[in-house]
């Protein structure tokens, strides 16, 4: 039968581009939908920077009367700009095991990214530049996701066969009440002898809560390092923390990155934090300050992935049941975000916020944490994560191709950050080498 690609320009076209993956994933235990009432606005090219700060179109697949795919193509003209490359992107995609649909649709995105000028076509990306929803899951089947992250059926490796893999994203488990490596337990106890007023019999004696505890103190609070729960209770309060992490942010976000991630705007902040107090306690989100200059922030949420799926994404009429019953009831958190201000990301400010937050999770009754979408290429947070010997339990990556056909140096796509991702591609084949 064949395969006809339609622009969605009409209400029953965009019905069908919001319902077809509750049909595809409809005897799959693992997916969780997209809360409806976003799934919506994004049908109608709303609630997205991405789509906000460039062209785009979203096309359906069809056989017959039957919608059997689905992508959103589009250009990030600010990201283009600040990366100096010429790329379109791709997202929202999800179609039937059928190789000659997904071809079909992903061949629309590349004529339609040649027609605007581009010469690289990279996907699936967050539809909200964020890490929600980003990049195809390629291992991990067998795992629920955390929340807010994305969800495919193993088939889809398939159809990127011919695509660069453009990034690597990985989600590391962590048991909170593991124990620390003997390694780093060991290096914990020498930092404490060092530079606190402890004896090693003193320090021997310390539980892995109380060394962590020491670390804090004698490493950074004696530095002048302070850490504060965010306060959402007022208003007043609640505006500071938007201008902290706003600041956070816009001073973290490298100048060379080879994350596809534009700083936020301070409205967009403000939304976040607006969203996040509905569903964090306190503890959950801590910013790290020095002389009273916010200069990191590390947030988890708990993982409601359970709830959303009992209400299969939609609040009203009696979903937010659910959803407020997953809050209550999860042992699972995920962290979302780590950003620490460029001055200070070599100064061990990660490791301090990761030690306080692990400590305040435990506190509300938490035994898991997941902490998802780590580029493979972010030597400092890996280096946290497996000096705790967390491990990968899921990776997704953001494919590529180039629109032409024709090979394109690592300039073309990765822009101002090849030099960047050239050093990193030379480690990595030395570390093969030697390992």
């Amino acid at each position: 039968m064949m395969i006809e690609i339609k622009r969605v320009d009409t209400a029953s076209l965009r019905r069908q581009f919001i319902e077809l993956p509750n049909k595809l994933y409809k005897d799959t235990p693992f997916w969780v939908p997209m809360f409806s009432s976003e799934a919506k606005k994004l049908a109608k090219g709303e609630g997205s920077l991405v789509f906000d700060n460039g062209p785009h179109e979203l096309y359906i697949a069809l056989k017959g009367r039957q919608v059997v795919g689905r992508v959103a193509v589009g250009i990030e003209e600010v990201l283009n700009k600040r990366k100096d490359y010429k790329h379109a992107y791709f997202t929202l995609f999800e179609s039937i095991n059928d190789k000659q649909v997904a071809q079909a649709l992903l061949d629309t995105c590349l004529k339609w990214a040649k027609e605007k000028g581009m010469v690289y076509l990279k996907g699936p990306v967050s539809p909200t530049n964020g890490d929600d929803y980003r990049g195809l899951l390629v291992e991990g089947y067998d795992k629920t996701p955390a929340v807010l992250m994305p969800y495919h059926h193993p088939y889809y490796r398939e159809f990127f066969e011919d695509y660069d893999e453009y990034l690597k994203y990985w989600a590391y488990k962590h048991d909170l009440n593991s124990p620390v490596p003997e390694k780093s337990k060991q290096m914990m106890k020498k930092i404490a002898i060092t530079y606190g007023d402890y004896t090693p019999k003193q320090v021997e004696a310390m539980s892995v809560e109380a060394l962590s505890d020491v670390i804090c103190q004698v490493v950074f609070e004696k530095r002048g390092y302070i850490s504060e729960s965010v306060n959402l209770k007022t208003k007043k309060s609640t505006e500071q923390v938007v201008e902290d992490v706003y600041a956070i942010m816009n001073e973290s976000y490298p100048d060379i990155w080879e994350e596809d991630l534009v700083a936020p705007t301070k409205d967009e902040v403000r939304e976040m934090v607006k969203e996040l107090k509905i569903v964090i306690d306190p503890g959950m989100a801590i910013i790290a300050k020095k002389e009273g200059k916010p200069i990191g922030v590390i947030l988890a949420v708990p993982d409601i992935n359970e709830g959303i799926k009992k209400a299969k994404g939609k609040i009203l009429p009696t979903g937010w049941y659910h959803i407020l019953k997953s809050k209550k009831d999860t042992k699972i958190a995920r962290g979302v975000i780590l950003f620490v201000v460029k001055a200070y990301q070599r100064q061990g400010i990660p490791g301090f916020l990761m030690l306080k937050l692990r400590k305040n999770l435990k506190q509300l009754g938490f035994q898991q944490m997941e902490l998802s979408s780590i580029s493979a290429m972010n030597d400092t947070m890996n280096g946290v994560y497996q000096w705790l010997d967390l491990k990968v339990v899921k990776h997704y990556i953001v494919y590529g191709k180039s629109v032409t056909g024709e090979a394109l140096g690592l300039e073309e796509i990765y822009g101002n950050a090849a030099e960047k991702v050239r050093l990193f591609q030379q480690k990595h084949k030395k570390e093969q080498v030697a390992g």
